[in-house]
């Protein structure tokens, strides 16, 4: 008998960035989300123009990280692979 997904509070979350380290977060939510863990990832924000209106796992790349205040969300996860840009982007977040 499969197990019951355990029911919880959705905590929307954004993932900053959307090349590989993003979609893994992203893998990785989705697939906790399936079990009842109560996290929902609503997108991705990335400063590639030409990721922004395209979907990736399914989940929309809203645009550039500097609209961070515009996405409705309850956490966000930093997934940028670059450390320099990984450290700029932190700096921003504090």
């Amino acid at each position: 008998m499969p197990a019951k997904p355990l029911k919880r509070p959705h905590m929307r979350v954004l993932i900053l960035g959307a090349g590989g380290h993003g979609q893994v977060v992203a893998d990785i939510l989705l697939r906790m989300q399936a079990v009842g863990a109560g996290l929902m990832p609503v997108g991705y924000l990335n400063d590639n123009p030409a990721l922004a209106g395209r979907y990736l796992l399914g989940l929309p790349v809203f645009g550039r990280l500097d609209a961070l205040s515009t996405v409705a969300h309850d956490a966000d996860i930093v997934a940028i692979g670059n450390c320099v840009d990984c450290y700029v982007l932190r700096r921003r977040l504090v």
